[in-house]
């Protein structure tokens, strides 16, 4: 019976898969928080949807009042988006209701001395008009 020697943990073969490891463990942790932030913005803007919706029922224009504009934007600025231009874009046509909400995160990397800006513009539209048949 042949005896084979146990292969060392570290090797030039393994050397790569570790370092893939390790970008993936840095992109999740320098990432994984803006991207987390946008799904619960994104959340607010369906929201804002629904309460602009309300609000503009029956009337012939689309403007969102001040205050349901400030509401949504404390809102997005309370779970930590401290974007000094954050834009709330509320619109209203013939058939449809959108707000959007645009905003920018910079991400620095360190050692680098680099950073990354990631650009979110999290969009929610409701119908007008009743499309059943």
């Amino acid at each position: 019976m042949a005896t084979y020697k146990q292969p060392r943990r570290f090797n030039w073969v393994s050397l790569p898969i570790y370092l893939a490891l390790a970008a993936a463990l840095y992109c999740l942790v320098r990432f994984g928080p803006p991207y987390y932030h946008n799904m619960k913005v994104d959340e607010v803007v369906r929201e804002a949807v629904n309460a602009y919706y309300a609000e503009t029922r029956g009337v012939a224009t689309g403007d969102a009042s001040p205050e349901l504009r400030d509401r949504f934007e404390r809102r997005i600025r309370n779970l930590g988006i401290d974007d000094p231009q954050l834009a709330l874009f509320f619109d209203k046509d013939a058939e449809s209701v959108t707000v959007t909400a645009r905003y920018k995160v910079v991400v620095e990397h360190p050692f680098v001395k680099r950073s990354t800006t990631l650009e979110f513009a999290p969009s929610a539209t409701t119908s007008l008009v009743d499309k059943r048949p």
